[in-house]
């Protein structure tokens, strides 16, 4: 999922960003589901937008119709997820330990290379990830800059740097191609790092509880 892949894409790079905003977007959709890239338009909407400051990031993913926004309270270890369901706006809470017990132990090796390219005004390394699934992934980062060390690892955690391209599977064996386009130091907007008071706070208990109906089945 996109919010697993993009919670973090850092590791142990150089220079703190203190505030500012970073957008992905795809650049590419790969797979043989593709006709010949035909609905690639369908995906135009899509993209993550990474706002941070004082401790906080807002990590915003729209993905067709699908909208949700991380929210992560760095100082005290708290995230929250924000989300719509029926017209039902709910803000999921986790601490930091809950999402580290969900995190599934390292199934890859990095090898890193040397080819490199231009990602948004920074020089971007190449690096391979192979999974012991067989399968590979291929991704750029750059170890010029970081957001915070103290922020949780899942998917890209052996990555020395902040990745700034990478795959993302979306359907089948159609991948896209997430890249940065573009890194901002201004914070247009700070209410995006708050929880809004229209959403109800919630533990993932109670979220599941809510999502069930009577006969203990998931509403859909």
């Amino acid at each position: 999922m996109v919010v697993l892949s993009l919670f973090n894409l850092q590791g142990n790079a150089q220079t703190k960003l203190k505030k500012g905003v970073i957008t992905f977007e795809i650049t590419k959709i790969t797979g043989q589901d593709m006709d010949q890239q035909a609905n690639v338009g369908m995906f135009d909407r899509s993209g993550i937008t990474m706002t941070f400051a004082k401790n906080r990031i807002s990590t915003e993913i729209k993905f067709m119709t699908t909208e949700r926004t991380m929210i992560e309270d760095l100082k005290a270890g708290q995230t929250y997820m924000l989300m719509e369901i029926a017209r039902q706006k709910v803000a999921i809470h986790m601490s930091n330990r809950e999402l580290m017990s969900q995190r599934k132990s390292i199934d890859y090796n990095v090898t890193y290379t040397d080819v490199t390219k231009m990602i948004a005004g920074y020089e971007c390394k190449k690096a391979i990830l192979k999974f012991f699934d067989g399968r590979e992934e291929i991704v750029y980062y750059t170890d010029e800059f970081y957001i915070s060390k103290d922020r949780n690892k899942l998917k890209y955690d052996l990555i020395d740097g902040f990745v700034m391209e990478y795959p993302e599977k979306i359907y089948m064996d159609m991948e896209a191609i997430m890249t940065v386009t573009s890194i901002t130091s201004k914070v247009p907007n700070k209410k995006v790092l708050r929880v809004p008071k229209d959403y109800p706070i919630m533990t993932m208990d109670e979220f599941k509880t809510m999502m069930m109906d009577g006969g203990g089945r998931m509403l859909e």
